[in-house]
């Protein structure tokens, strides 16, 4: 059983949802350039799947005994990629366009260790209600939206603006926990067979 994970991201978000799931977790971020061309939102997995790869790559050599995850979170609405916004006004901007619309959230993650890796990515669907200029004022004020994918943070004040969902919440919030927790789980029980 994967009892360890080193998590190759700073999100505290990342890091309580495995521990909740009752893994030692080590924190290692890697500095990686984390920009990439989203185009018109065609391919957005694969590109949140290269972008964890990226990260991942930045170790060198893996550790022996232990996973390592790496992860990148985005959000898709009517063809917009959405990542962390870059100031106030881009957040603000942001929240407008999901106002009142669909969206998708798209996690990719790659799980490795020395001996093999695996790349996958979950999606899920959500519709926020229709906002006010000074709902999203407001709810910028909390300040959960700087450093989230899609300015805004589910798990928080967040939540409110939230109509629908339609698949993994913890995608929502940063990881798809329980397809994280089944592939960490391969990959150590594959390394233990070979040990």
């Amino acid at each position: 059983m994967c009892k360890r994970v080193i998590l190759a991201s700073a999100s505290p978000r990342r890091r309580q949802l495995l521990e909740q799931s009752g893994r030692a977790v080590t924190v290692l971020p890697q500095n990686v350039d984390e920009t990439w061309d989203f185009g018109d939102g065609t391919g957005v997995a694969s590109g949140a799947i290269g972008l964890a790869r990226r990260k991942l790559g930045a170790f060198g050599l893996l550790p022996r005994d232990v996973e390592v995850l790496a992860a990148d979170t985005v959000v898709v609405c009517r063809s917009e990629v959405l990542g962390k916004p870059r100031d106030e006004d881009d957040a603000f901007e942001q929240l407008r366009l999901l106002a009142g619309s669909e969206h998708e959230v798209i996690t990719g993650v790659v799980v490795a260790n020395r001996a093999s890796s695996v790349g996958f990515s979950v999606t899920t669907r959500l519709r926020f209600r229709s906002l006010t200029d000074a709902e999203i004022n407001r709810y910028l004020s909390s300040g959960e939206s700087m450093d989230k994918a899609g300015s805004y943070a589910i798990q928080g004040c967040g939540a409110s603006l939230v109509d629908q969902i339609a698949g993994s919440l913890t995608n929502v919030i940063g990881l798809p926990l329980s397809e994280s927790i089944a592939k960490l789980e391969e990959l150590a029980t594959a390394r233990l067979e070979s040990a």
